[in-house]
């Protein structure tokens, strides 16, 4: 393997499977409150058909490093209480009723109800708490 040759990374390597290493490395977000900070990196998908219908995951950096998350569509997960009933995703639009969880670089993470906007570019948007006290940006770098 040459310095200069551009590989993709096959299903059996550690950037395999789901997500290339362009995917996981492309978008990021913008936490504008309580504090401000970017973040590059994004993994967001899709869970297509079965229990996890309609439902679009989305975390920054990734998914298991997560500083920001949230899912948008219907959770009976047991972890989600009051997001069982969420409309699927369907494309651009506001989502209500969306838990979000922020950590910030000291202290306790933060978690909220809040409004998820997606563009109708369909792989940005933004999010808020329904109290006002957390917002901001995200990109996934890829189309939903």
């Amino acid at each position: 393997m040459g310095c200069n040759k551009a590989q993709s990374p096959s299903d059996q390597s550690v950037l395999g499977g789901v997500q290339s290493l362009t995917t996981a490395m492309a978008g990021g977000a913008r936490i504008e409150k309580p504090f401000q900070q970017q973040l590059s990196g994004a993994e967001c998908y899709g869970a297509g058909g079965g229990k996890y219908a309609g439902d679009v995951a989305f975390g920054f950096p990734s998914r298991a490093n997560r500083i920001l998350a949230f899912t948008i569509g219907p959770l009976s997960d047991g972890f989600s209480p009051g997001q069982e009933n969420n409309k699927p995703y369907s494309g651009p639009g506001a989502y209500a009723n969306v838990g979000i969880t922020i950590k910030p670089p000291q202290g306790k993470a933060l978690v909220g109800f809040g409004t998820i906007t997606v563009n109708p570019d369909q792989q940005s948007g933004s999010f808020a708490f329904n109290d006002g006290s957390a917002g901001g940006s995200w990109d996934c770098g890829h189309r939903l």
